[in-house]
């Protein structure tokens, strides 16, 4: 517009006469300071916020790919939750354009005049490259690194949980309490584009109904500095992003429920007072979030083991737990997140360890028995927060301070002997009390920095960590070897302190725009101190106290000092990707020891330690995956494996360290494959990996039978114990293949997972001064079953079947063959009445330790009925252990033994519940304007 003006004034200067000197110099004057002031516009930046959406405004797309220019110009990705930011813009006309695989790039135009938020970009799909399963709804739609499932494509009861929504979507499993997508473990969860429960965020799968689940995206998340700088350095996780629906609409659900134990004699169910009570409640939107939740529980267990020698009163497991969680997202870029935890148990078990030697040169069966029973009192309170401060669109920072407090009061007996060619060495009666007093607090502090050109950034890291323990208590042996009975009758205590300090700082520079170095250094601190003291008494009462046990008393102080320096070389393009370095560690430790009937003991190390890695990774196509992956590490041996002090806990396993030890070095190496085949109503997933492991100066362990009563660090062994010790080794290396495969049966509504295993190691260890070397195979073979029949119909199954042979050269060999089987099924019939049930089976069959041959099935079947019209209310009866077979059996293979472990279950068998749920919604407040609604300003629109 002024420049239009000026223009017309020069035209009505040049048509009349002549005017002054003066007035000239004043015209062009003026144009001098409307010239300078343009200039000065033009050196102005601003902000650019938007966020990349697919087929609705709800289906955000993570990692998003954001050119600048009409050169377009690789800039930047969107978050988890689909949101970009572009810092540094000039005033003027903007280009930008958003890509991603599967949709069709999109181009627009704005004119930048001050921070702007241009609202949603959405992008139209490409359907020659999304492909779809199951047309209606679909179920499955694969972007580029993203699969997205469609929760309503999932038929799941109207209150089912998430976790009963992951079970039937392909690919998902639960194992040993882990969520395992595609074979590899979730490690974050967000909700609507947020983390959520700081210290359980497993928590999320029995909280969140399924029914307010809209989608589940499954990606591979990128490091926090990759998604602060807007470089994608390729490092990866496993993650899931679960979308709400109506994610800016407050929720308000939770769910209550109330048990009550029926044994089978009426008249005990009232003595035992068995009972479950839980309950939990949840109120969040995308900014904010709240749960709490609690529970209280008595189950009575008994102590009736095979055989068992303790004839006595079993105990209950009792426990109150509560806690909360919580998220708030403020103005001007700050969110809290933190989490309480508290809990207030009481427990009982009781377990029995049968251990075979394999026959040798020096003897033809060697036995050692044990049988444990523990009773304890707890509590705990723990609270872990994270602040994350936004200061400015290149400054970042976080703090995490964490607490927690613990007590507890124990008592156990442990009764055990060792058997060696049908002669009793040694019988063992052991007895102890101890109360335990402890805390620690610690906290992480983080700034980022990011610099003008994008990728270069400077992150400064600090840690601390402080523990204080306190323990006191009583032990009484009693040992019977040849008729002759030894007593010991010990008070005990202990003073632990512990205390770390770290600093890092890490540098990163990019090379080319595929291309990024880093630099990184840490510094830390760590001390550890341990104050021990034993006194004997004469009597069980504790009344003619004898004098300090020299033997067992004792202080020890460790001091770590840490110097780390490395380098770190990342390419990332497309398909490609490598990062490979290494760190080299330069450590110096200090372990004093002080005794009372020995001199003082003082050992210095100082330690170089190396540790290589690099990454491979190739994408073969757009759903097959190859990667390769080496780490070297080298290792310090623990405080505890340094000092020279017996562990007499367990008489008749002793073990103390070894000053001598010398570091040892680790390297691993594997090479992995996985394809996904998506066509219309299938989705098929293929993983096959090759893994290898050994190691240099293995610390292994040396084992030394006691064959008479032996004096050792003042302290006197019986005949019959062992002695362990651990030693540098070399020899020690394993490999391990493995294949799993997941397909869908359409027709009989079946999802089938078969998986197969394959495993070699090389083991070396010492007994009785003679060098052992172990063989071992594993081969295994499972499968898992997973159906969608109905939201009324629902069963799982899994199978595991493996076999193991193992040789030593000092002994003979064994084999062993085992199978479990694990199923449930969960039925809604007529009028919403429930049947269901769980049934699992195992059996061991082996040629040595006992000639093992033993099944055992456990039977647990549920009625049950649904109430109201959304059916929120819910009565259950349920009958467990109808087999009333209680013992669980656990067969393993050691290097030089079997072992045969036997533990129980819970006691009662019948549980009457009542459990409620609520949902409701509340009214939709936005978070932000959506497209259409309001034009960004500026906005060109589309070309």
């Amino acid at each position: 517009m002024l420049h239009h003006i000026f223009k017309i004034a020069f035209i009505l200067l040049m048509t009349v006469s002549p005017v002054s000197l003066l007035a000239q110099t004043q015209v062009r004057d003026t144009v001098r300071k409307d010239t300078v002031k343009q200039q000065e516009k033009k050196t102005v930046v601003h902000t650019i916020k938007g966020v990349i959406v697919g087929d609705s405004d709800d289906d955000t797309l993570p990692g998003a790919h954001i050119y600048l220019g009409a050169e377009k110009k690789p800039t930047t990705v969107t978050d988890a939750m689909g949101e970009f930011t572009l810092k540094d813009i000039p005033a003027g006309e903007v280009i930008v354009t958003a890509s991603y695989v599967g949709f069709r790039p999109t181009t627009k135009k704005y004119l930048v005049k001050a921070d702007t938020n241009v609202g949603i970009i959405k992008l139209l799909p490409e359907e020659l490259d999304e492909v779809v399963i199951t047309a209606k709804p679909p179920l499955i739609i694969q972007r580029g690194d993203t699969t997205e499932f469609n929760a309503a494509a999932v038929k799941v009861p109207e209150d089912a949980e998430l976790e009963d929504l992951l079970k039937k979507l392909p690919g998902f499993e639960l194992v040993d309490g882990k969520l395992m997508a595609n074979g590899e473990e979730v490690k974050r969860i967000y909700i609507d584009g947020t983390e959520y429960f700081l210290d359980n965020p497993m928590a999320a799968l029995q909280t969140l109904p399924a029914n307010i689940v809209s989608k589940i995206k499954m990606f591979d998340g990128k490091s926090e500095e990759a998604n602060f700088s807007g470089y994608n350095d390729g490092k990866k996780f496993r993650s899931l992003n679960i979308e709400t629906k109506n994610p800016d609409q407050l929720k308000i659900f939770g769910k209550a429920g109330l048990g009550y134990g029926i044994s089978d004699d009426v008249e005990d169910s009232f003595k035992n007072n068995n009972y479950n009570l839980d309950a939990n409640a949840n109120a969040f939107n995308r900014k904010r979030r709240f749960s709490i939740r609690g529970s209280l529980r008595n189950t009575n267990q008994g102590s009736d083991l095979p055989n068992a020698s303790y004839k006595g009163k079993g105990g209950h497991n009792r426990g109150k737990n509560f806690g909360m969680d919580f998220f708030n997202t403020f103005k001007k870029g700050l969110e809290l997140t933190g989490g309480y935890s508290g809990s207030d148990n009481e427990s009982y078990s009781a377990s029995s360890t049968r251990q075979d030697y394999f026959p040798s040169e020096s003897y033809q069966s060697k036995i050692y028995e044990n049988e444990n029973h523990s009773w304890s009192e707890s509590s705990s309170h723990s609270v872990n927060t994270r602040f994350s401060y936004e200061i400015s669109e290149k400054d970042r920072i976080s703090f995490s301070p964490s607490f927690s407090l613990r007590k507890s009061d124990s008592r156990s007996i442990r009764l055990g002997n060792s058997i060696q060619d049908g002669d009793t060495l040694n019988i063992t009666n052991a007895k102890s009390q101890n109360h335990n007093d402890s805390y620690s607090f610690g906290g992480n502090f983080s700034w980022m920095h990011g610099f003008a050109k994008r990728g270069r950034t400077l992150t400064i890291n600090g840690n601390i960590n402080v523990s204080d323990t306190k323990s006191d208590g009583i032990q009484q042996d009693s040992s019977i070897i040849n008729k002759r009975d030894t007593l010991r009758n010990l008070i005990n205590s202990t003073k632990s302190f512990s205390n770390s300090l770290t600093g890092s700082v890490s540098y990163s520079e990019p090379l080319t725009e595929h291309a990024r170095l880093s630099f990184n250094y840490s510094l830390s601190y760590s001390q550890d101190e341990s104050d021990k003291e034993s006194i004997s008494y004469k009597d069980a009462l504790f009344t003619e106290i004898i004098g300090i046990d020299t033997s067992l008393t004792n202080k020890i102080s460790n001091t770590r000092i840490n110097n780390s320096i490395g380098v770190n070389y990342n390419y990332y393009k497309e398909k490609f990707s490598f990062n490979g370095g290494g760190s080299i560690n330069l450590s110096s430790e200090e372990n004093k020891y002080e005794y009372l009937n020995a001199p003082d003991s003082l050992v210095k190390n100082n330690y170089l330690n190396l540790s290589p890695q690099f990454n491979f990774n190739y994408s073969l196509t757009e759903r097959s995956n190859l990667n390769f992956s080496y780490n070297g590490n080298t290792s310090s041996p623990s405080a505890s494996q340094l000092q020279d002090v017996l562990d007499v806990s367990d008489q008749l396993s002793v073990s103390k360290g070894n000053p001598d030890l010398k570091k040892t070095f680790s390297q691993s190496a594997s090479l992995s494959f996985s394809s996904s085949k998506i066509s219309e109503e299938k989705f098929n997933f293929l993983n096959v990996g090759l893994n290898f492991n050994n190691s240099f100066n293995n610390i292994a362990t040396a084992t030394q039978f006691i064959e008479n009563d032996t004096v050792i660090n003042g302290y006197e062994i019986l005949r019959g114990a062992r002695l362990s010790t651990p030693i540098n080794l070399n020899g020690q290396w394993s490999i391990s293949m493995n294949s799993s495969y997941s397909f869908g049966i359409n027709a009989l509504k079946l999802r089938l997972s078969p998986s197969l295993s394959y495993s070699y190691s090389r083991s070396p260890s010492i007994y009785d001064n003679i060098k052992n070397i172990t063989n071992s195979h594993r081969a295994s073979f499972n499968l898992g079953i997973t159906s969608n029949v109905s939201e009324n119909l629902d069963y799982n199954i899994r199978s595991s079947t493996s076999y193991t042979s193992s040789t030593s050269t000092t002994t003979e060999g064994s084999s062993s063959f085992s199978q479990s089987v694990n199923a449930n099924v969960k039925w809604v019939f007529w009028k919403e009445f429930i049947l269901a049930g769980d049934y699992s089976y195992s059996y061991t069959l082996s040629k040595k330790g006992g000639n093992i041959n033993q099944s055992n099935s456990m039977l647990n079947m549920e009625i049950g009925k649904k109430f109201l019209k959304r059916k929120q209310l819910q009565v259950r009866f349920k009958a467990m252990d109808l087999l009333r077979q209680r013992n669980l059996l656990n067969y393993s293979i050691q290097d030089l033994y079997t072992q045969t472990r036997y533990s129980t279950n819970t006691q009662n068998y019948y549980m009457l519940t009542i459990s409620y749920r609520f949902n409701t919604m509340g009214s939709k407040k936005a978070d932000r304007k959506r497209a259409g609604e309001n034009s960004p300003p500026g906005y060109f629109g589309e070309f």
